[in-house]
């Protein structure tokens, strides 16, 4: 079982980068999940604020190298999504439906920043039409993919965010 919070971001981050390389093989057009959205809810959830931002810094600086965005657009926009995910919503990560409302409020919170930095000519971010388009896509293939990424990640931390309630009866 993972106890710190640097050891749980040394784990999952090449498993992030390594699905990530394999996603942007995909065509674009196909619907698939922000990878990187879902590691860092998970972190920031399960180890807290100070951790997210590390997580959303590495995966803001790993994507902007990987795209043809701005790279410090992207790096401080992931950072502060996954420090206020782990400051506002950890107390709460015992909850279940938690992950699922951290990766929701997210996803949103990217697709309007996005689309908001987009409108300016300043920063080299996707045009709003193409964030609109994007947002819908995403945040249903982030819902689909929340399970099986909580799954794999408690197989490689080894500790389950879904348990059973004992019941005493």
């Amino acid at each position: 079982m993972v106890k710190s919070s640097l050891e749980t971001i040394i784990l999952l981050l090449p498993l992030m980068i390594g699905l990530v390389l394999c996603e942007s093989s995909l065509p674009v057009s196909w619907p698939r999940p922000e990878v990187s959205i879902l590691f860092i809810c998970i972190v920031a959830l399960r180890c807290g604020s100070q951790a997210g931002l590390a997580m959303g810094f590495l995966a803001g600086l790993f994507l902007g190298l990987l795209s043809s965005y701005s790279v410090g657009a992207l790096t401080i926009t992931y950072a502060l999504l996954g420090y206020f995910i782990g400051k506002f919503l950890h107390p709460y990560n015992s909850r279940p439906l938690i992950y699922f409302l951290a990766v929701v409020l997210s996803t949103v919170v990217l697709g309007v920043t996005l689309y908001f930095f987009g409108r300016f000519d300043i920063l080299v971010l996707p045009k709003p039409p193409l964030v609109r388009d994007w947002l819908l896509k995403v945040l249903l293939c982030n819902i689909i993919f929340l399970w099986p990424t909580l799954k794999i990640t408690g197989i490689i931390l080894g500790n389950y965010v879904f348990r059973p309630l004992k019941l005493d009866c």
